[in-house]
C-alpha cells in the first residue's frame, strides 16, 4: 500500500507540472489571439524552452507527495517566463528600424538566374525595377548589420544573382522580422529560386519574363500572381502554409497539386479536373502558358 501510495504521489506530482504548463500555453495562445503580442514574442518565448528541463529536475528533487509546492513553482516560473517574453519582445519591438537600399545594374548579359534566401519576415516582390537595373532593393531591418547580402557573378551571358540574410540578421529571426522589397527587372527574361521560413510573401510576377520560378517557403503566408505573357513554370513547396495564387485572365495553366492533408480551391471553371491535373482546354496550344506543381503537407491552397 505505502508503494502504491508514493507511486500515485509520483504520478500527483507529474500531473500538476502538465496541467500548469498547458495553463501557461493557453494564455500564451490568448493573448496572441488578442493581437497583444509584439512581433516576435514567439521567437523569444521558443527561447526560455530549457526552463522545462530545470522544472522537471527540481520536481525530482523535491520529491514525492509535493505537488502542491511543485505546482506553484511551475506557476511562478512559468508566469515570470511569459513576462520577461513579452518584456523582451516589446523592447524589441519598439527599436528604430534601419533601412538599407542595394542595386545591381543590367550589364551585357541577356538572362538572369536569382537565388534568394530569406529566413523569415515580410517580403515584397514584383517587376518595376528602373530600366538599366536588374535590381532595386529596400531592406528594413534592427541590429547593427545591413541586413542583406549580395552577391554577382556573370557566366557567359547569364548573370548570377544571390540574396541572402547576412549572420548577425539570422540572430535575429524569431525576434523582429526583416521586411525586403526586391523590384526586378521586366527586360531580360529571369529565373528565380527562393526560400524562406516563417514568412509573409507577396510575390506578383505579373511584369516580368519569368521563365521558372521554385518556392520553398516552409510554414509561410503566400499570395502570387503568375506572368501574364509568355510560357513559364512553376514549383511550389511548403509545409504548413497559406498559398493563394492568381493567374491572369487569358493565361492558360496545367495545375497539380500533391497536397497530402492540405484544403484545396481551385476554379475548375477555368481549370476542369481532368485525371491528375486542372488544366485548361487550350493549355497545349496557348502561347501564354504556365505549368504549376505544388507539394505540400498541411496547407490551405487557392487558385483564381
Amino acid at each position: 500500500m505505502a508503494e502504491n501510495g508514493h507511486r500515485n504521489s509520483g504520478w500527483s506530482g507529474t500531473i500538476t507540472l502538465f496541467a500548469v504548463v498547458l495553463v501557461f500555453l493557453g494564455l500564451a495562445f490568448l493573448i496572441y489571439n488578442f493581437k497583444l503580442t509584439p512581433t516576435g514574442f514567439w521567437g523569444v518565448l521558443w527561447r526560455f524552452w530549457p526552463v522545462l528541463l530545470i522544472l522537471i529536475g527540481l520536481k525530482t528533487l523535491i520529491g514525492s507527495g509535493r505537488s502542491l509546492l511543485v505546482g506553484s513553482i511551475t506557476a511562478l516560473t512559468m508566469f515570470a517566463v511569459l513576462g520577461l517574453s513579452l518584456y523582451i519582445s516589446w523592447s524589441k519591438a519598439t527599436e528604430k528600424p534601419t533601412i538599407t537600399s542595394i542595386s545591381e545594374t543590367l550589364g551585357n548579359f541577356s538572362r538572369a538566374k536569382v537565388e534568394i534566401e530569406f529566413g523569415a519576415g515580410d517580403l515584397k516582390l514584383d517587376g518595376i525595377a528602373r530600366t538599366g537595373n536588374l535590381l532595386e532593393a529596400t531592406t528594413e531591418h534592427r541590429g547593427t548589420s545591413t541586413g542583406i547580402s549580395k552577391e554577382f557573378t556573370q557566366v557567359s551571358g547569364t548573370g548570377q544573382l544571390k540574396l541572402t540574410v547576412t549572420s548577425e540578421a539570422r540572430r535575429l529571426i524569431g525576434e523582429k522580422k526583416d521586411k525586403w522589397q526586391l523590384h526586378f527587372t521586366r527586360d531580360i527574361p529571369i529565373d528565380i529560386k527562393l526560400k524562406s521560413g516563417l514568412s509573409e510573401l507577396d510575390i506578383d510576377l505579373s511584369l516580368l519574363k519569368l521563365e521558372s520560378i521554385n518556392l520553398d517557403i516552409g510554414a509561410s503566408r503566400l499570395h502570387l500572381k503568375l506572368p501574364s505573357f509568355g510560357i513559364s513554370k512553376a514549383e511550389i513547396k511548403s509545409g504548413m502554409a497559406d498559398i493563394e495564387i492568381t493567374i491572369p485572365e487569358g493565361k492558360a495553366a496545367r495545375i497539380k497539386v500533391n497536397g497530402g492533408l492540405s484544403a484545396s480551391d481551385i476554379d475548375e471553371n477555368r481549370f476542369p479536373h481532368v485525371n491528375d491535373y486542372y488544366i485548361s482546354p487550350d493549355f497545349n496550344s496557348s502561347s501564354n502558358r504556365v505549368e504549376l506543381n505544388i507539394g505540400s503537407g498541411l496547407s490551405r491552397i487557392k487558385i483564381r
